[in-house]
Parts: structure tokens; C-alpha cells; sequence
């Protein structure tokens, strides 16, 4: 598998996925199947202007959050009015209805509902915590997304990617820094998500977080020989490390210092390996590196701003 993999995006998420993740409850499932239907949208929407009459630019796709503000604003309507404004809402067309703080939904809300196909489900959670649960679910779970052939360990705070050619010494680097007490993420198979412009979260796959394969041994279980914090179960990725077969006639001072990785431009060092180089310890160097730059620069921009600077470019 090449070190770049052709990155794709999810047509969306079920609303089924977003009631086992938030563990919902379903109000009404207005006669909608919840494995099929799909969310497309990552941000949510707090329904003010459209039940205050103003329904220009509604954001159709996306989950629609209700929380105790919403519902005190129809309160003080005339149930005349109230009762249009809810119709005028549903007949909008919306994947769903999330109430929060577990407030009853009343029955006219839950007609007009099954009327329209609009399922609604509640939570008691605060909206606020709700609202940021739901927009990171759906942001994750939305976002462009790309597998690699490699490692994922947490070195110091650094999500350290170590990808390299089939035989190099990958898993052996990996259980290497997880001895010294780093993290393991992912091994053999990791999973890039790009939730953010710039953030890059990666995992490894299902259950297999916590197993390494590791050659003239096999399968070793990282969790039960190093304990429980040995592991990790994601890690937001900031450098990547490719071992390569030494070569004597190949100049890796030319070779290139950037990868992009799901549209995102990392930090790239090559390490050729030969018997007894401990690519741990450049590993650690070099993540320690990436964080003291990442640091500097953040305290320039400060300064910058202190000073009346333009801030220093991201």
C-alpha cells in the first residue's frame, strides 16, 4: 500500500448512528427509517429566526437543536400563531429534531412531526454540551478521510504517523517508543480524519487498538504487557516519520519535508534505517522539535499582536 492514499468523504451519517452515539431517545421516528436515513451536514442549526417568522437561507440538511430558549420564545405566542409558526417549520423539511434538557415535546409538535416525516429525539443533556457533542460526532464522522499503511503513537504529546516500506522496521520503531513509555495508537492500518481545515485525528481500526503484530513474535497485546495507559484510542496526527532502507547513493538531505495528508501539509522526515540505529530516539527528537517550533510560534504571534503586528502566518 502506497504512503498516499486517495482520500474520500462519506455520503453521510444515519440518524441511528447519531442515537447510539448520543444515546437519544426517540420521541417519534415519524415513520422514518433511522438506518437509512442520512445527515449531511456537520454544523447544527437552533431554529430562532424561522419560528419568528423569517424562513429565507434555512439550512434544510441540517439537524435541527431545540433547547429551552427555543421553546420559552413559542410560549409567548398566541396559539394561533404558535401553531402556524410550527407548521411553517416542519413543512421546511429537516433530517431532525433534537430536543435537549429533556423537555416534553408537546402533541401538537409531535403530529405535525409525523405528519411531515421529521423524527424527533431528546437528550438531557444541557443544549450547550449537547450542541458541541453532536457538532464533533457529526464533524468527525463527516469529515474527509484517507487509510495509510503505517503506525500511530502518541511520542510526547505528538501524533508521530510512521509509514515506510513493507519489512523496514515499523512496528519494531513503534513498540520501541511505546518501552520508553509513548503511546500506541494505531498499528499496521491508520485511519486519517480531517474534521477541521487543519486538524488531522487519526485512529486505528475497531479492536484491533490495542494489538501490535510483531515479526519472528506475532500478535502481542500492547494493553495487557505495558498497562492500560500504554494505549490510546486517537491522537490529532502532527508529523510523519518514513523509514527507508539505507542506501549509500541516495542523498536524503534533497529528499522532500512536507506530505500532505487528506489536504493537510505535515512535517515529512525520511530516517533510512540500517542493524542497530535506534530510530526511537530520532523519533523523539524529532517530535520534541515539532513541538518546540509549534510553541516558538505561537509565542511570536502573541508578541506579534502584543505589538501590533500582523500575526504571524499559521
Amino acid at each position: 500500500m502506497p504512503d498516499r492514499a486517495v482520500p474520500w468523504t462519506p455520503p453521510g451519517v444515519t440518524l441511528a448512528a447519531i442515537v447510539a452515539e448520543l444515546e437519544l431517545e426517540v420521541v417519534t421516528d415519524a415513520g422514518v427509517d433511522l438506518a437509512t436515513r442520512l445527515v449531511t451536514e456537520a454544523a447544527v442549526n437552533r431554529p430562532a429566526l424561522q419560528w419568528a417568522g423569517y424562513s429565507e437561507h434555512f439550512p434544510v440538511d441540517r439537524v435541527q437543536l431545540v433547547g429551552s430558549t427555543e421553546l420559552e420564545f413559542l410560549g409567548h405566542l398566541d396559539e394561533a400563531v404558535r401553531l402556524e409558526r410550527l407548521e411553517q417549520y416542519a413543512q421546511l423539511g429537516m433530517p431532525a429534531v433534537v430536543v435537549a434538557r429533556g423537555i416534553e415535546v408537546s402533541q401538537q409538535a409531535t403530529a405535525l412531526a409525523r405528519t411531515y416525516g421529521i423524527p424527533i429525539l431528546r437528550s438531557p443533556l444541557r443544549t450547550g454540551e449537547l450542541a458541541g457533542r453532536l457538532n464533533w460526532f457529526l464533524a468527525m464522522e463527516l469529515a474527509p478521510r484517507a487509510v495509510l499503511h503505517g503506525g500511530l503513537v502518541d511520542v510526547a504529546g505528538e501524533g508521530v504517523l510512521i509509514i515506510g516500506e513493507s519489512g523496514v522496521g515499523k512496528s519494531e520503531t513503534a513498540l520501541e517508543l511505546i518501552r520508553r513509555g509513548h503511546l500506541l495508537i494505531a498499528d499496521d492500518t491508520v485511519e486519517v480524519r480531517r474534521p477541521t481545515d487543519h486538524d488531522l485525528i487519526g485512529r486505528g481500526p475497531g479492536r484491533q487498538r490495542a494489538f501490535m503484530e510483531v515479526k519472528g513474535i506475532g500478535i502481542v497485546n500492547v494493553r495487557l504487557m505495558y498497562g492500560v495507559g500504554s494505549v490510546k484510542p486517537t491522537a490529532e496526527v502532527t508529523l510523519v516519520v518514513r523509514l527507508v532502507h539505507l542506501d549509500e547513493g541516495r542523498d536524503y538531505a534533497a529528499e522532500p519535508d512536507e506530505l500532505d495528508v487528506v489536504g493537510v501539509s505535515l512535517p515529512l522526515i525520511t530516517i533510512p534505517m540500517r542493524p542497530g540505529r535506534n530510530a526511537a530516539i530520532l523519533i523523539e527528537t524529532a517530535a520534541s522539535d515539532v513541538r518546540a517550533r509549534r510553541t516558538l510560534g505561537r509565542r511570536d504571534e502573541v508578541d506579534g499582536r502584543r505589538r501590533g503586528a500582523p500575526a504571524v502566518a499559521r
